[in-house]
């Protein structure tokens, strides 16, 4: 009995310290906040893209990333969601988005930008797809600013990108593991189907 009164007591103190006092609601932690509004967006009955997605975490050079994240209260998009994998600690992150092709068309300019700043382009295959890679020059002494991959799967786009984030250290070291080519690559090559 004493043990029982043990967990029960526990038990309120757990639920007491996940509700806001003044009122009542659960308090939901942002990794859970984003993965919540995933779920809502991704269930809208007229969506024109499928969902992929790279799990609930993964691993880069030592750091790891949670997601799939949807931040922000914007109503679910039929023609595309923009996702985020962030790390832990908060020093790096992977932004994906899901578009229906013809959505693709509309912003693709906008998203690559032209002119003398435009990335270098390569032609690989990712996750058993044709895919293009866009590498955007760094600045400050960094080879690479950015990194951007764009996977035609059917009738679904997927375009992902990640950006050079220099550290607190005093040597300004890169913090972000994704902005080398191989690491990107190699977290990419897992992208699949969702909720495989």
């Amino acid at each position: 009995m004493k043990f029982g009164l043990s967990l029960c007591i526990v038990g309120v103190a757990v639920l007491a310290a996940a509700c806001d006092a003044g009122s009542g609601h659960v308090k939901v932690s942002p990794v859970e906040f984003g993965r919540q509004r995933f779920q809502t967006a991704i269930a809208i009955p007229d969506r024109a893209y499928q969902v992929y997605w790279l799990g609930s975490e993964f691993t880069a050079v030592g750091l790891v990333f949670h997601g799939p994240l949807v931040p922000g209260f914007d109503e679910p998009n039929p023609d595309s969601i923009q996702v985020e994998y962030n790390s832990s600690p908060p020093v790096a992150g992977l932004d994906i988005s899901l578009m229906s092709s013809a959505h693709w068309d509309a912003v693709r300019g906008r998203l690559l930008g032209s002119g003398p700043d435009r990335p270098a382009i390569r032609q690989l295959t990712v996750a058993g797809t044709p895919a293009t890679l866009y590498t955007v020059p760094g600045e400050l002494g960094r080879p690479v600013g950015g990194l951007f991959l764009m996977m035609p799967f059917g009738d679904t786009v997927v375009y992902a990108r990640t950006n050079s984030v220099r550290s607190a250290a005093p040597d300004g070291a890169e913090a972000n593991p994704l902005t080398d080519e191989a690491t990107f690559l190699a977290v990419m090559q897992n992208l699949r189907p969702y909720p495989q």
